[in-house]
């Protein structure tokens, strides 16, 4: 069975993801159409710890 590769974010566009999210108030879902909204909720709440 062949192995998955994952999505790699720069650190530049998990920013600016969460940067849309917190400005724009749309739902994590709402952004997260273009990305894993796994991947997005894990950004926002690290980014809540300021990390």
């Amino acid at each position: 069975m062949e192995k998955l590769l994952r999505a790699e974010y720069s650190p530049g566009f998990k920013e600016q993801a969460v940067r849309t999210y917190q400005e724009s108030g749309p739902s994590v879902t709402e952004v997260a159409k273009r990305l894993p909204k796994s991947s997005l909720n894990h950004w926002v709440t690290a980014a809540r710890k300021g990390k």
